[in-house]
């Protein structure tokens, strides 16, 4: 019914509806009002309802035996909500602290990077001056490639090395499929937008195209942090 499980949307649902008979003794506008987390359309609340009510009909019946396990259920519900929660203000705290530093707002300016993401790259780098050149914080990423040749991959099955920083490599590869990402008004940053195109008119895969572009989009980060200036379409 929903792509994400524990999403809030789903969380709702399960957790007012926790049986097929809960759904079908419930009211349309009851399973709409707990669909209102997602922000979606009036027509995707009808179509998710009548998805939910047929599900529900061609579902098992719960018999009493399996009552406790609605109970258990919305015990782990709270439990993941509450999660949820610390995870958050986590989060929160995280960019609180990250706001002291005079790196943050630079990675912040690159387009791709949100809160989150920049406050990982912050700290998994640390201090830029340890790595005396872009090649050696690729490198600390474990995004540069297994086999490297002249910039270019020489075959479709070359792998990243995976050394290094795993929270590094990922924020990277976020904030790199963010940035090559086509919205309506144009690829959220253009400089690796066309790097990433230019890769797949290459005939390289996928893969190894948004690789490739990861590994410039560090290179990038490492010269805004090194010269200390924001990022600009010209670089």
């Amino acid at each position: 019914m929903f792509a994400h499980l524990c999403s809030p949307t789903a969380l709702s649902v399960l957790s007012s509806f926790p049986s097929p008979a809960a759904i079908l003794s419930a009211s349309r506008n009851q399973i709409i009002e707990c669909l209102k987390p997602a922000k979606k359309s009036q027509s995707w609340y009808e179509l998710k309802t009548d998805e939910l009510i047929l599900a529900a009909k061609e579902s098992l019946p719960f018999n009493r035996a399996q009552q406790s396990n609605i109970r258990v259920l919305r015990m782990y519900i709270e439990l993941l909500l509450s999660q949820q929660d610390i995870l958050t203000d986590l989060r929160a705290q995280m960019v609180y602290w990250a706001n002291f530093s005079s790196d943050y707002p630079l990675l912040r300016s690159i387009p791709g990077v949100g809160e989150t993401t920049a406050t990982t790259i912050l700290t998994e780098i640390d201090d830029i001056k340890r790595f005396p050149s872009a090649k050696q914080l690729v490198a600390f990423a474990g995004i540069d490639p297994s086999v490297f040749q002249s910039e270019k991959f020489k075959s479709s099955h070359n792998k990243i090395s995976k050394r290094g920083s795993p929270y590094l490599r990922k924020a990277i590869y976020q904030a790199t499929v963010a940035g090559i990402s086509n919205r309506t008004g144009g690829p959220l940053n253009p400089i690796l937008r066309n790097f990433y195109v230019r890769k797949i008119n290459e005939g390289k895969p996928v893969k190894i195209a948004i690789i490739a572009t990861a590994n410039k989009s560090l290179r990038m980060i490492y010269g805004i942090l090194s010269s200390q200036q924001p990022f600009s379409c010209s670089k």
